[in-house]
C-alpha cells in the first residue's frame, strides 16, 4: 500500500511531550484511572508514540504528575503499589488478551475516517456482539475531542462502553490511507481500536500503551502493510507484542 508524504508536523513545546521510550525520574502518586481520565477528557493525547498534554492538560498537571505519567507508561509489568498507583497484573492490557483472531479487517474499503469507524462498529457487532451504531458513535465522539491519529500512518481510536467487562480490540488494514488528522500529516492505513469498560481501571491505559509501542515499530508496520491475510495480521499483532 502506498503512503502519503507527510506534511510538516505541528510544533509543540518539548515540555508537553511525555515520551514513554525515554527513562526519567518518576514521582509516585498518579493513579491509573487518573491517567485514563486525562486521555478520555482530552487533557492528553497519544501522538507519534508520545503522550502529549493538551493546553488544558498543561494547566491541570504539575511537573511531578508529568513525571509520574512517564513512569506509568515505561513499566507495563510493574506491580500495583499500596497507594493504588498504576501497574500490576490487574489488567495487563496484553494484545493477545484483548484481540480476537476474528476481529481483523484485512482489506477495509473505507475512504474516510468516519467510514472506518462504521466498519469497526460492524466488526465489533459480528465478533463481540456489541451494538454497531453505538460503537461507531462512541468512537466518533472520542475523535471529536482529539484525533487518535498517530505518526507513521497509524490510528488508535478508543472509547468506553458500559456493557463491557474487559477491554476488547479491533484491527483494520485499509486498502488506501485516509485522513485521520495525524500530526505528521500522513494518511492512516493501520487502525487499532480499543473498547473498554466504563469502570475506571488500569487495563485500558495498559492496552493503549502496549498497542502504541507495537505500532511505533517501523518493521512491524511494514509487515502489517505487506499482507492482506487476516490470520497473518493477527499473528503479527500478537506475536510481535509478546
Amino acid at each position: 500500500m502506498s503512503q502519503e508524504h507527510p506534511r510538516g508536523a505541528k510544533s509543540r513545546d518539548p515540555a508537553d511531550s511525555l515520551d514513554p521510550s525515554k527513562d526519567g525520574p518518576a514521582e509516585a502518586g498518579l493513579r491509573g484511572d487518573d491517567v485514563t481520565d486525562l486521555l478520555e477528557r482530552g487533557l492528553a493525547e497519544l501522538s507519534c508514540g508520545q503522550l502529549i498534554l493538551t493546553p488544558a492538560g498543561r494547566r491541570a498537571l504539575s511537573k511531578s504528575k508529568k513525571k509520574a505519567l512517564i513512569a506509568d507508561l515505561l513499566h507495563p509489568t510493574a506491580r500495583i503499589g499500596p497507594n493504588g498507583s498504576l501497574g500490576g497484573d490487574a489488567g495487563s492490557g496484553a494484545i493477545p488478551e484483548i484481540l480476537s483472531a476474528n476481529a481483523i479487517l484485512p482489506e477495509a474499503s473505507a475512504t474516510t475516517a468516519r467510514q472506518v469507524l462504521h466498519e469497526l462498529g460492524s466488526l465489533a457487532h459480528r465478533v463481540y456482539g456489541l451494538n454497531a451504531t453505538n460503537v461507531a458513535e462512541v468512537l466518533r465522539q472520542r475523535e471529536s475531542v482529539a484525533s487518535t491519529g498517530m505518526c507513521g500512518g497509524v490510528a488508535l481510536p478508543h472509547a468506553h462502553l458500559p456493557e463491557l467487562g474487559a477491554p476488547v480490540g479491533l484491527f483494520a488494514r485499509l486498502r488506501q490511507p485516509v485522513d485521520f488528522g495525524a500530526d505528521d500529516g500522513m494518511g492512516v492505513d493501520l487502525v487499532f481500536a480499543l473498547l473498554s469498560p466504563t469502570v475506571p481501571g488500569v487495563a485500558h491505559l495498559r492496552a493503549l500503551a502496549r498497542i502504541s509501542r507495537l505500532l511505533r515499530d517501523g518493521e512491524v508496520r511494514r509487515k502489517l502493510r505487506g499482507t492482506g491475510d487476516g490470520a497473518a495480521l493477527y499473528g503479527l499483532l500478537t506475536d510481535s507484542a509478546s
